[in-house]
C-alpha cells in the first residue's frame, strides 16, 4: 500500500483472464467471481482514528490468479470465510496485523480494511483497472520467457493457459512447447525439448531475467523426399469441436522441407514428438489446431494425418491419396504431375504397343525429385514425366531424353488408336456461378469444344458423370454431384443437359460452383 502521489506497481503481467482461472480454484478462493480477478486502483475512505492509513491514501490491490491478495510489499494467500458465511471473503496476515474483507454479493464495492483483532480501519474504494495480475511471479516468468525467447514461446491469442491448485502451464501450439511451473520449479517439454527438461527455481529465474533458461539445440526434421507432393484428402471421424465438417475435401501439399499447405494456408517448421522422432507435428496459430503425421507409417502414395486440438484432443482424421508429385498450395497446376492422368496414359501405351511398353512385376511408378519414372526392362524403355511433359529414353530411343508431347496430348492421340474407337467432337455450353467466402459471386459463361473424344458407352448417370468429370477435370475439385436431363441419343449424336454442383474446401472456407450446361457429342 502506498500513500497519495505514489506510483502504482509497474509490472503488469498476464496469465489469462479471470473466468477460466476462477473455475479451477479450490476452497474459499473458488467463491471469487470472475469479474473480481485483476488489479484495482483504490483510495482509502472513512478512515478511523486508529487507522494506519488516512483518507486519500491510494493503493493498487490485486486479486491474483491463485486467489491471493497482493499489493506492493504484501501478498496474503489462502482466503477464508467466517462462520459459514460465504457472502464475504477474508485475507489475514498476522505479521503485518492487517485483515482485508470483500463482499461477494453483487458488484465490487471495495475492500474492508481492519486489524486481525477485528478493529475496523476503513474502506478501500475504487474500480478494477486491469484484468491482469501484476504481482504474481508465475506470470512474470511467462512474460519474461516470451519476451526473451519468442522463437520458442511466441505470444498469441491461441496460447493456452491452465491453472491447477499446485501448478501453472502454457502450451504454445505453433512450436509444440509446454512451459510449466509445479511447486515453484519451472520445466519445459515438447517441440525441441526432448523429454521433460527442468529449467530451475521460478523465483531465481525471474530474479535473473530468465537469462539462465535452458534453450535446447533444435535440429530440423528430416522429411522423407518420398512424401513430397499434393494429396486429395477428406476429413473423417470429426469430433464435436472439429473446425471442419465431416466429409470436407481439399488439397493437402507436403514440401521437401516439411512445409505443409492446406489449399492456400501454409504451416511451417514441423517439430518431432519428444518421445518418438518418427512422429512430427505442425501447429497453426491462426486455425488453433495441430496436425500429427507418423512418418514411419507413410509410404508416399497414401496419407493419413490426425488433427488435434491444442490440448491433444482428437478432432478428426485427414486421409487420402497423392494426386501430384509436386507440392503446390493451389492444387494441380502447370508444373505438377497428375498421377491419375499418367497412369491412364501408361495403360493405353501398354495396350497399344506391348513390344515397347511390356508390363512386368518390375514395372511400377518411381519418383526422382520432381519427375515420375516408369521403366520397362524387357525393352529398356524409360518413360519420364516432368510437369505435364513426357519424355522417352532407352531401347530404340537412345540415351538422351526425347520429348514426345504433353500427357494430355498423347492420351488423346492414343485414344484414337484403340481398336473400335470412333471419334466424336463434344461441345459444352452454359453458365457457372462461383461462390467463395465473402467475395462477390462470379457468373461466368462456359464454352468448350474438344475433339477427338470417345462416346460414352452408356447413358447411365455413373458413365456420364465420369465423362463430365474428365472433360472439366481442370475445374472440378473436391466433391461433385451431377443431375442429367433431356438425354437424347441418335446414330450420330448424343445430347443432354446437366446441372453440376461442385464443392471444395480451403481449410474451413468452401468454394461452390454451380454449372448449368448443355453437352452435345457429334460423330466425326
Amino acid at each position: 500500500m502506498t500513500h497519495r502521489g505514489a506510483l502504482p506497481l509497474l509490472l503488469f503481467l498476464s496469465l489469462g483472464s479471470g473466468a477460466p482461472v476462477h473455475a479451477q480454484l479450490t476452497g474459499a478462493a473458488a467463491l471469487i467471481p470472475a469479474s473480481m480477478f485483476g488489479t484495482f486502483e483504490l483510495t482509502m475512505e472513512g478512515a478511523t482514528p486508529r487507522s494506519p492509513y488516512p483518507d486519500g491514501t491510494t493503493a493498487n490491490v490485486t486479486i491474483a490468479i491463485d486467489g491471493a491478495l497482493c499489493a506492493p510489499g504484501l501478498r496474503i494467500e489462502q482466503p477464508f470465510t467466517k462462520a459459514g458465511d460465504t457472502g464475504t471473503l477474508y485475507w489475514s496476515d498476522a505479521d503485518v496485523g492487517l485483515e482485508f474483507s470483500l463482499d461477494l454479493d453483487g458488484a465490487f464495492t471495495g475492500f474492508g480494511v481492519g486489524g486481525v483483532n477485528g478493529t475496523r480501519y476503513g474502506t478501500l474504494t475504487g474500480e478494477r483497472a486491469d484484468a491482469t495480475d501484476p504481482c504474481d511471479y508465475h506470470s512474470r516468468f511467462f512474460e519474461l520467457a516470451e519476451a526473451s525467447y519468442p522463437e520458442l514461446f511466441p505470444e498469441s491469442i491461441f496460447v493456452l493457459t491452465r491453472l491447477t491448485p499446485t501448478s501453472f502451464y502454457r502450451f504454445y501450439s505453433s512450436t509444440g512447447v509446454f512451459l510449466g511451473i509445479a511447486d515453484d520449479v519451472a520445466y519445459a517439454r515438447g517441440g525441441p525439448y526432448v523429454g521433460t527438461v527442468v529449467l530451475g527455481d521460478v523465483r531465481r529465474l525471474v530474479a535473473g531475467g530468465v537469462d539462465e533458461l535452458v534453450i535446447p539445440r533444435s535440429e530440423p526434421v528430416v522429411f522423407p523426399a518420398i512424401l513430397e507432393g499434393t494429396y486429395d484428402v477428406s476429413f473423417t471421424s470429426a469430433g464435436p469441436f472439429a473446425p471442419l465438417p465431416a466429409g470436407a475435401a481439399f488439397a493437402l501439399a507436403l514440401g521437401a522441407d516439411g512445409e505443409l499447405c492446406l489449399d492456400g494456408v501454409t504451416l511451417n517448421a514441423p517439430y518431432p514428438d519428444p518421445s518418438d522422432p518418427r512422429v512430427v507435428y505442425w501447429g497453426s496459430q491462426s486455425a488453433g489446431f495441430i496436425l500429427q503425421l507418423d512418418l514411419a507409417a507413410s509410404n508416399g502414395s497414401a496419407l493419413q494425418m490426425r488433427m488435434l486440438s491444442d490440448e491433444g484432443l482428437l478432432l478428426g482424421t485427414l486421409s487420402g491419396t497423392r494426386s501430384s508429385m509436386l507440392a503446390n498450395c493451389a492444387g494441380i497446376v502447370g508444373g505438377n504431375i497428375d498421377l491419375d492422368a499418367a497412369d491412364a496414359l501408361f495403360t493405353l501405351a501398354e495396350q497399344l504397343y506391348p513390344a515397347l511398353f511390356t508390363a512386368s512385376p518390375l514395372t511400377f511408378n518411381q519418383y526422382d525429385g520432381t519427375s515420375l519414372l516408369r521403366h520397362y526392362p524387357a525393352s529398356g524403355v524409360l518413360v519420364t514425366i516432368t510437369g505435364t511433359e513426357l519424355y522417352l529414353s532407352g531401347g530404340p530411343y537412345g540415351s538422351a531424353l526425347r520429348r514426345m508431347g504433353t500427357v494430355d496430348e498423347l492420351t488423346r492421340k492414343l485414344e484414337t488408336r484403340v481398336p473400335g474407337f470412333v471419334p466424336y467432337a463434344v461441345s459444352i455450353t452454359g453458365d457457372v456461378l462461383i461462390e467463395f467466402a465473402n467475395f462477390p459471386q462470379i457468373d461466368r459463361r462456359v464454352v468448350r469444344n474438344e475433339v477427338p473424344v470417345p462416346l460414352p458407352a452408356t447413358t447411365d448417370t455413373a458413365t456420364l458423370s465420369a465423362h463430365m468429370q474428365q472433360l472439366l477435370r481442370d475445374e472440378l475439385r473436391g466433391a461433385s454431384s451431377f443431375a442429367f436431363r433431356n438425354v437424347v441419343a441418335t446414330a450420330t449424336t448424343l445430347s443432354f443437359e446437366v446441372d453440376i454442383r461442385s464443392t471444395s474446401h480451403i481449410v474451413a472456407t468452401g468454394m461452390n460452383r454451380a454449372y448449368s450446361l448443355r453437352v452435345v457429342y457429334t460423330k466425326q
